[in-house]
């Protein structure tokens, strides 16, 4: 359970720097955000696919 809430935290935070992402005049690069976005978005699917194994097995 826990990967489960962690990748969809790492998801939220993800779609939260695709709508700053969206916002004119932004503080950090726009490089920067898109880089965030495919770490967070990657987690996201990597803990997921963490958790769902695990579920498989027990």
């Amino acid at each position: 359970m826990f990967f489960f809430i962690l990748s969809l935290a790492f998801l939220m935070a993800a779609f939260f720097y695709l709508a700053i992402l969206q916002r004119p005049g932004m503080f950090p690069p726009k490089k920067t955000i898109k880089q965030r976005v495919l770490i967070l978005g990657v987690a996201s699917i990597a803990f997921l696919l963490i958790g769902i194994l695990i579920q498989l097995v027990i």
